[in-house]
């Protein structure tokens, strides 16, 4: 009788697993994702900031050292988070040597985090930009192209 109800209870804890997972949709408005950063800032959950954000096209470097920024988020809690306007003429690529350096979301806005007296010894405030992506929001990773050198016709 033991076998029959574990048999039974196994499928449906991965279904309860998977639908909870669903319901952990990212998030679909600024505000949203600013409240799911808060919290999981305060509760030092790297996981989380880890799911909020957006990881396509990101090279294995380039995850090392976002896994190495989530790893500061998470070891002070925000007092505070303001949603900013980007700033007029953000510059969001950067070319160095033969690569064009990118985030790998439309960026919309950024977050101003403020820390409280538990916060970093060096600074009292960071900034974060967050982006946009078929309806989702998240915050960026940056990308690496490679600079394609284009030779004007009648130009050598």
């Amino acid at each position: 009788m033991k076998n029959i109800n574990l048999k039974i209870l196994i499928p449906v804890l991965i279904v309860i697993v998977s639908f909870s997972s669903f319901l952990n949709a990212q998030p679909t408005s600024p505000e949203q994702l600013k409240e799911e950063l808060k919290e999981a800032m305060k509760t030092k959950n790297k996981e989380k900031i880890s799911a909020l954000f957006y990881w396509e096209g990101v090279s294995d470097e380039g995850r090392e050292f976002s896994k190495s920024n989530i790893d500061k988020m998470a070891e002070y809690p925000a007092k505070e988070i303001k949603i900013l306007p980007l700033p007029d003429g953000l510059q969001t690529e950067i070319i160095e040597g033969s690569y064009i350096y990118m985030p790998n979301v439309k960026l919309v806005g950024i977050f101003q985090i403020i820390y409280g007296e538990d916060g970093p010894p060096t600074f009292t405030d960071a900034q974060i930009p967050y982006g946009i992506i078929d309806g989702k929001y998240y915050l960026p990773n940056t990308i690496a192209k490679p600079v394609v050198n284009k030779v004007s016709p009648g130009k050598k």
